[in-house]
């Protein structure tokens, strides 16, 4: 499994019509690095629709792309973009594919790619978001968060799919459950072990616990562990002690995926 940036190459423009494009030359895309707001440097006016609560900023629609190259080996993986925001409805395209629309502006999402990809070369992706008469405050526009491109393997961790809790604790111990979401989106049954190991803040490792789960193709499932930490020591404002935990997703022959989260007791 990778988790990689996807921030750089990107280049924005207007969104316009097809008409509007007949009617004369329109502003040519300008390449960008995320997080970027369309908005901030456009004129303001105090004839603005959008008000004197949005700054008198303009509304609009803008559009985002982004070439990249697709290796061979991604053939059979699950291949996913994350969006950290995107002010707002923003319509996703693949190679002019529609692939996903979120309308929220403040709120992750995930969109699937790899039914649209073309393996081997070169793959574009667009994006569009608008702004209008929508906020009560200057919100800005576009793609103004990080974003992530993942590649896993059809059985693999769902995205923030380990939780942990720790339900029960006394002075000689504390429980920590770990409860870790696995889904197989592949065409077959598959068997996979999902292990944890607990630390300390010293690095020590606290607590262990491993687990076997059968999913069927296309099915998802809540993988529960219940780990304990002997004399746990306790998360306070005078001594935030944390613990950190790594939950491995293995099937027979290797680590499938990995994932590393930070938590007090």
């Amino acid at each position: 499994m990778t988790r990689t940036s996807f921030n750089a190459g990107w280049a924005v423009c207007p969104k316009v019509s097809l008409f509007a494009e007949f009617d004369g030359p329109v502003a040519p895309p300008q390449p960008v690095t995320l997080p970027h707001d369309a908005l901030i440097g456009l004129p303001r006016s105090a004839g603005s629709a959008q008000g004197s609560h949005a700054g008198y900023s303009p509304d609009g629609a803008f559009e985002y792309s982004k070439t990249f190259e697709v290796p061979e080996d991604f053939r059979g993986k699950r291949v996913s973009l994350e969006f950290q925001g995107v002010y707002r409805d923003a319509m996703v395209f693949i190679n002019g594919d529609f692939a996903g629309q979120r309308p929220f502006g403040y709120s992750t999402f995930t969109i699937r790619l790899d039914p649209f990809l073309k393996y081997g070369q070169a793959n574009t992706i667009r994006v569009d978001a608008r702004i209008h008469q929508d906020s009560r405050w200057y919100s800005g526009a576009g793609i103004y968060r990080d974003t992530f491109l993942t590649v896993t393997e059809p059985v693999h961790l769902a995205a923030n799919g380990v939780r942990i809790s720790t339900p029960d604790i006394t002075a000689g111990r504390a429980v920590v459950d770990v409860a870790t979401t696995v889904e197989n989106e592949s065409l077959s049954t598959a068997t996979v072990t999902v292990g944890t190991e607990l630390y300390d803040g010293d690095g020590a490792v606290v607590a262990v616990g491993s687990a076997p789960v059968t999913l069927k193709a296309g099915s998802t499932a809540v993988v529960r562990q219940r780990l304990y930490v002997t004399e746990p020591l306790l998360w306070g404002l005078e001594r935030p002690h944390l613990y950190s935990a790594r939950t491995e997703l293995r099937d027979d022959l290797e680590v499938l995926q990995a994932d590393s989260a930070t938590f007090g007791i």
